[in-house]
C-alpha cells in the first residue's frame, strides 16, 4: 500500500466552519469516487488549535492505494480532475502539499472515537541521506516515542525515496 498525504490550508475568506462543511461534505464525496482508492481519511485542525495562533495547516488528508500503478491511473482519471477542480472553492492552492508515503507501523493500536490524534510534519537535517533519516526516525525515534503511555497508535508515513531522487523533496 502506498498514501498520498495532501496538506493546506483554507482559503483566507472562509470560516473554520465553512472550509469544514464543504472539505467534509461535498468535497469527500467526490474523493470517495477516485478509481483505487482503498481508504480515505480527513484529519481537520482542531477548533482549539485556532484560539492564540494560526495553525500551520487546516487540513490533511490522507489516501490509501494499492501500489504505484494504481495511483498512475487516478492520475488521469475525470474523477480525480473533479476533484482538483472542486479544491478551488475551500482550500488556498498556493498552500496545497502532497507527499507520497509509505506507512511504518512504530506501535499497533486502536485508534479511540474519542481520541485526538498528533500530526507532526518532519524535515530532516540536510546533512543527513534520505536513507540515513528513514533510519533514524523508524529504528531510533520510533522506539523512544513508542513508551509515551498516552500515545495508544503510532504510525510514520515516510516519504518514498523515490521522490528524493526526483527532487520532489
Amino acid at each position: 500500500m502506498i498514501k498520498l498525504v495532501v496538506i493546506f490550508c483554507r482559503r483566507p475568506d472562509l470560516t473554520v466552519a465553512q472550509f469544514g462543511a464543504h472539505w467534509q461534505g461535498p468535497h469527500a464525496r467526490l474523493v470517495a469516487q477516485l478509481p483505487g482508492l482503498r481508504r480515505y481519511v480527513q484529519s481537520q485542525t482542531l477548533a482549539s488549535g485556532y484560539r492564540n495562533r494560526t495553525p500551520a495547516i487546516d487540513g490533511m488528508a490522507e489516501l490509501w492505494f494499492d501500489d504505484t500503478e494504481a495511483l498512475r491511473e487516478v492520475a488521469d482519471s475525470p474523477q480525480l480532475a473533479a476533484v482538483l477542480a472542486d479544491e478551488t472553492r475551500f482550500l488556498d492552492a498556493a498552500t496545497r502539499r502532497e507527499i507520497v508515503t509509505e506507512d511504518v507501523i512504530i506501535k499497533d493500536g486502536p485508534a479511540p472515537a474519542e481520541g485526538v490524534k498528533n500530526i507532526e510534519l518532519v524535515h530532516r537535517r540536510p546533512d543527513l541521506t534520505p536513507e540515513a533519516f528513514h533510519q533514524h526516525w523508524e529504528k531510533v525515534h520510533g522506539p523512544l516515542a513508542k513508551t509515551i503511555p498516552q500515545m495508544l497508535r503510532y504510525v510514520q508515513s515516510h516519504t518514498r525515496l523515490s521522490a528524493y531522487r526526483n527532487n520532489r523533496q
